[in-house]
């Protein structure tokens, strides 16, 4: 996936080198962002394209992460640096992960023993979601 995020920008530039009426309406239905940049905005249309897809995918991954029954605790620190690499990714493209991915991450590198209480912060249906793919009894 990340390198089709890096290579996206330019495979966009030929819709956006051109006033595009079609395009713009479609951006501003789909993104509320979108509406409040000027005309003027380097790098507008890209920006809120490139936005969109990253929030789409942000949330599709962890989506298809909140599908995982089990994961052992090798599988566990590979997603943390996989999600890591996405998160890589996205800031070379200026943008961020999502603040659920972010805290899945976290989830993922805590101990067993400190879960419960450095987990704290993160949304609730996440926290339940990791401890039972990794199989963290609730104390």
């Amino acid at each position: 996936i990340g390198q089709y995020l890096m290579t996206l920008p330019q495979h966009l530039e030929p819709f956006l080198l051109q006033d595009n009426p079609s395009l713009t309406l479609a951006l501003q239905v789909a993104d509320a962002e979108y509406g409040s940049l000027s005309r003027d905005t380097e790098g507008g249309l890209a920006d809120v394209l490139l936005g969109i897809i990253a929030r789409g995918t942000c949330q599709t991954y962890c989506e298809n992460i909140m599908g995982i029954c089990e994961l052992t605790p090798t599988a566990g620190k590979q997603l943390a640096t996989d999600i890591d690499y996405l998160g890589n990714v996205l800031e070379d493209l200026g943008l961020n992960l999502s603040d659920h991915l972010q805290q899945v991450t976290t989830l993922l590198r805590l101990s067993s023993e400190e879960y419960q209480t450095k987990s704290s912060g993160c949304s609730p249906r996440l926290v339940a979601a990791v401890r039972q793919m990794r199989n963290i009894t609730s104390s």
